[in-house]
Formats: structure tokens, C-alpha cells, sequence
């Protein structure tokens, strides 16, 4: 069963990688885009100046989308999807 699994893993990095990635580091945030993101608490301040404010396994961002994190990936009302590896988050 690995062999099945982890060429569809690389597959799917290698894809999602050329969209964009976000690395944490201690509570600073980069994004590969050059966007910063600072999280205080439950609340994440963006450097594009939204704020994303987190309640339980979902979060509401001050532009009007909703994230909902199942496991290692989130779903976003705007359609992205985001994988957890780590330290770092690769969406498409």
C-alpha cells in the first residue's frame, strides 16, 4: 500500500507547490507570494491587511471566505485547498 500512496503524495506536492506556499516560523508566517502573517492567539493579522480569526476547526477571514480544516488539509470557500506538511502549507 505505500508504493501506491506515495507517488500520488508526489504528485500532489509537486503540483501545489507551483501555486503557492506559506512557511511558519515561531508565530510569523511566509507566504511565497511575499505576504507575512502574524498570529496572535486565535487571530491571524495578513500583511495585505485582512484578519483571519479562528474558532474551533474553522476560520473566518475578514474578506469574506471561510476556511474548514479536516486533518492536515483545509478546504476554503473560494475553492483552494491546502496540505500541511510540516512546518510548511502547499495550496493550489
Amino acid at each position: 500500500m505505500y508504493k501506491l500512496i506515495a507517488p500520488t503524495l508526489l504528485i500532489l506536492a509537486s503540483s501545489i507547490v507551483a501555486a503557492e506556499s506559506y512557511n511558519r516560523i515561531g508565530n510569523t508566517v511566509f507566504g511565497s507570494d511575499g505576504s507575512t502573517h502574524q498570529i496572535i492567539g486565535n487571530t491571524i493579522f495578513s500583511s495585505d491587511g485582512t484578519t483571519h480569526q479562528r474558532i474551533g476547526n474553522t476560520t473566518f477571514s475578514s474578506d469574506g471566505t471561510t476556511h474548514q480544516q479536516i486533518g492536515n488539509t483545509t478546504f476554503s470557500s473560494d475553492g483552494k485547498v491546502c496540505n500541511k506538511i510540516g512546518s510548511s502549507t502547499f495550496c493550489n
